[in-house]
């Protein structure tokens, strides 16, 4: 009996630290790597993180996340996080609707920019998450990901918006304040990710509103004034030449050359 006892307690053990191992060696590469992939996949640009964390009690703390800018703009990163944490009911990982009872963004800058197109970036982005992948002809959900989630809270602390603009020679900083959204996807039965991303793009436009709506209208503004320049250059430009060419028909003149 005692020795079954101590064979148990040795079984315990040797789990135990194989679980351990698995946590904190093989399974925060493994996640890491999906999450990058899963990533690129969802936003069309560049991810980059720089480490997972898992906890047993179903927690992640995902470290040093940078999201690229869409093309068409600036190389620097749209979205730079210091910690992402999230706690899932692990129960619910192998269901369809996975329920989330917490996430917390800390240290967000997020780069709202302006291209020469007069196109804004957060707005290209949601567009590239909300393009769906081709599917085969008898699947009708458009989804890039099978599952669904519910997030019971999810907060954004101390949010940077980062305004840029190349053309209007344009580069501030705004502190937001700290954002707050609960009850994500309940009404619904869970939202897709690519819902949840355009839904935290869609609030932080809102939040920085503000600070961009006179954007677009000073970059038109910017290149009605550019596109008069050029066309009062041009004009002037034209007065030279007639200028020239009657000074060479004057000259013609003198020598009896019509």
């Amino acid at each position: 009996m005692k020795k079954t006892f101590i064979s148990c307690l040795l079984l315990i053990i040797i789990l135990t630290i194989a679980l351990g191992l698995i946590l904190k060696i093989f399974l925060p590469d493994i996640l890491k790597n999906q999450f990058i992939t899963n990533g690129k996949l969802l936003s069309g640009t560049d991810v980059y993180i720089s480490s997972v964390d898992i906890r047993l009690d179903g927690s992640l703390n995902i470290k040093d996340i940078r999201i690229k800018n869409p093309s068409d703009f600036s190389k620097n990163n749209f979205l730079e996080l210091e910690n992402l944490f999230i706690k899932i009911r692990p129960e619910t990982l192998f269901k369809e609707v996975i329920y989330v009872e917490n996430v917390n963004l800390k240290n967000a800058n997020i780069l709202v920019e302006l291209n020469d197109k007069a196109q804004i970036n957060i707005t290209e982005l949601s567009k590239q998450i909300n393009t769906p992948k081709e599917k085969p002809p008898e699947k009708t959900n458009n989804s890039k990901f099978e599952k669904k989630f519910i997030i019971e809270n999810l907060s954004i602390i101390s949010p940077t918006l980062l305004l840029s603009s190349k053309e209007l020679n344009i580069r501030k900083n705004y502190e937001l304040p700290d954002i707050q959204i609960v009850d994500v996807g309940v009404k619904e039965n869970g939202v897709r990710p690519e819902e949840i991303v355009t839904g935290f793009l869609a609030r932080i436009s809102g939040e920085s509103e503000n600070y961009t709506l006179g954007l677009t209208k000073n970059l038109n503004d910017y290149f009605s004034k550019k596109k008069q320049k050029l066309i009062d250059d041009i004009r002037k430009e034209e007065k030279k030449l007639k200028g020239i060419a009657n000074d060479v028909k004057i000259r013609l003149k003198r020598f009896g050359i019509e």
